[in-house]
This record gives structure tokens, C-alpha cells and sequence, in this order.
């Protein structure tokens, strides 16, 4: 695999995997299920079984007891403001190495 490629396809993929991981919450979010209140049944917004209960263990989504679960609004601001972050520290290393050749041609 040529490096450049190599450099934008693994950023790629792992933006990728952080999307799947957090796949439950938006269903969520959704339908404003922020608390014991307003939670919901994940059959009833047809989410994967699998992807609530990654949410859970990382503590985005919160059970509430009799198969509800709601956004705990405080963890998902946190990870996705790291989302962002990460996020955008790869895309800045991908414009970084795609453009590099046309900064060397500029400056030297």
C-alpha cells in the first residue's frame, strides 16, 4: 500500500469505528430521551441491541430498569467534544501530508 494512501485510509477507518461505536446514542438524542422521564426502548427507535449496549458500557446511555434507557447529556457532550478534537487533529494531518509536496514547491 503507497504511503499517502496508507496515511489517509487508516484515519479513515478509525473515524469509521468511533462513528459505529457511538451509533445508539443518536436515536436517542433524537427524541429528546435526557432523562429516567422521557427514556425509551431501543426496539422502539430500531436500535441494534449490540450498539445500546456499547453505549452503555461507556456510559453514554444509562438504563433505567425495565428495558429504557436516556442520554446522559453530561458524558456525551464530553465524548463528543473529544470526537471533534480527535476528529480534527486527523484531518488536519491529512491536509497536512496531501499538501505537503505544494508547501515544499512554495517555501523551498
Amino acid at each position: 500500500m503507497p504511503l499517502k494512501l496508507g496515511m489517509v485510509a487508516y484515519p479513515v477507518v478509525a473515524m469509521g469505528m468511533i462513528a459505529h461505536k457511538n451509533a445508539a446514542v443518536g436515536p436517542f438524542a433524537d427524541v429528546n430521551a435526557f432523562s429516567a422521564d422521557t427514556a425509551r426502548k431501543p426496539e422502539s427507535l430500531k436500535v441494534d441491541y449490540r450498539a445500546v449496549r456499547r453505549a452503555v458500557k461507556s456510559g453514554v446511555l444509562v438504563a433505567v430498569g425495565d428495558g429504557r434507557y436516556f442520554v446522559d447529556q453530561k458524558t456525551w457532550k464530553r465524548r463528543f467534544m473529544r470526537n471533534v478534537v480527535v476528529f480534527g487533529g486527523i484531518g488536519a494531518a491529512i491536509a497536512f501530508v496531501l499538501f505537503l509536496p505544494e508547501l515544499k514547491s512554495l517555501f523551498g
